[in-house]
């Protein structure tokens, strides 16, 4: 994944072969979507043609598909909210039949507005504010974390497995500050609020850490979120599953 949330791709590749990309850049005003899916369909025809291979194009609209050595369906949309214009495109093997799948993939797309935009990535589910945008993404053993950032602001997103065993002989608000490393300042039901101090000369500007752990006992897993920054904002509405 590059860019934020005016401009950016994403790319989600399978074991065999498949491929999902997401592209989205501002406009000023709506644009003919049927125009633009003609104009990428020639693009790829064009790329074709400098490797000497066959590509059959179709466009219905904002929905196009291709067939060469590879095949792809795909469609663009419109988001009015915010000005941007998306493609969508689901592609793999010519061999392997995935277009109800894509149709799926593209009736299911959903631009979302509000002050708020919602990030989802292997069971971790936020509300984010738009200002912030994702800088890094790290799975590891049993957890996973997402950093985001803004240019006032560090906010860092955990998912923890096993929440069972992780609070066998101790309390969430002692996790979550032990896994966080602030202090517990408050408990309710699934939910446990923490804090910090910054060091100087940061502490001085007003910068702040502040902190929630969620424990999601369906799901039996554990996730903290923390913030760096100036003032104070309610975090527990930030985390999603509660």
């Amino acid at each position: 994944m590059r860019g934020g949330f005016r401009r950016g791709y994403v790319q989600l590749e399978s074991t065999a072969g498949g491929l999902l990309q997401i592209r989205w850049e501002p406009a000023k005003r709506a644009p003919d979507l049927a125009e633009r899916a003609h104009e990428y369909l020639r693009l790829l025809r064009q790329s074709a043609k400098k490797r000497r291979q066959p590509l059959h194009t179709h466009a219905d609209g904002s929905e196009f598909r291709w067939h060469g050595a590879l095949k792809g369906y795909g469609g663009l949309v419109w988001d009015d909210g915010h000005g941007r214009v998306f493609l969508i495109e689901r592609s793999g093997p010519s061999r392997d039949s995935f277009k109800q799948e894509a149709r799926a993939i593209l009736g299911g797309f959903e631009a979302f507005s509000g002050d708020t935009i919602p990030w989802e990535v292997l069971g971790l589910r936020l509300r984010l504010p738009l200002r912030l945008a994702m800088r890094r993404f790290d799975a590891l053993a049993g957890r996973i974390a997402v950093r985001f950032a803004s240019r006032f602001e560090m906010v860092v997103a955990e998912r923890w497995s096993l929440a069972d065993r992780l609070l066998a002989q101790t309390t969430l608000a002692d996790w979550g500050a032990k896994a966080t490393r602030l202090r517990p300042v408050d408990a309710v039901s699934n939910l446990a609020y923490l804090a910090g101090g910054t060091k100087p000369p940061l502490g001085l500007l007003g910068v702040r850490a502040a902190g929630v752990a969620l424990h999601l006992p369906e799901e039996n897993t554990l996730v903290t979120l923390v913030r760096t920054g100036r003032g104070t904002i309610p975090l527990q509405d930030w985390v999603s599953g509660r």
